[in-house]
């Protein structure tokens, strides 16, 4: 084994068990799951560094490097995806909280800061 090897295996080893720890600690949540499995995915890949390569023949790709790749590639669309879907959530959420207090505050005759606002000219 390399000394690559030992200090990623040893790093991951450590990542592996801060999320397993949560997992029992929290009870399951996906993205502390999914986390787990990336983390235990990298370290069984960099202790055998031989299996990437031997997945990618199963599925028809010519080496492992191009097969981790391609899942990082479609792994970065599918996450650029559901975070832009989250920020496009956030913000009709807040549209709506901003039109109901706005709604809320006509209804109640607002107040008016123009008395102490600069930019007003009340003389």
């Amino acid at each position: 084994m390399t000394p690559f090897q030992l200090v990623t295996i040893s790093i991951l080893a450590v990542l592996v068990l801060q999320e397993l720890y949560r997992l029992l600690r929290r009870g399951w949540r996906l993205v502390v799951g999914v986390r787990a499995f990336i983390w235990c995915a990298a370290l069984v890949a960099i202790a055998m560094p031989k299996l990437p390569s031997d997945v990618a023949a199963l599925v028809g790709v010519s080496r492992g490097a191009d097969l981790v790749l391609y899942l990082l590639a479609l792994t970065f669309v599918a996450t650029t995806f559901y975070l832009y879907s989250r920020c496009v959530r956030l913000q009709n959420d807040l549209t709506k909280l901003v039109r109901h207090f706005a709604i809320l505050e006509a209804t109640r005759g607002g107040h008016d800061d123009t008395a102490n606002d600069p930019r007003h000219d009340n003389q």
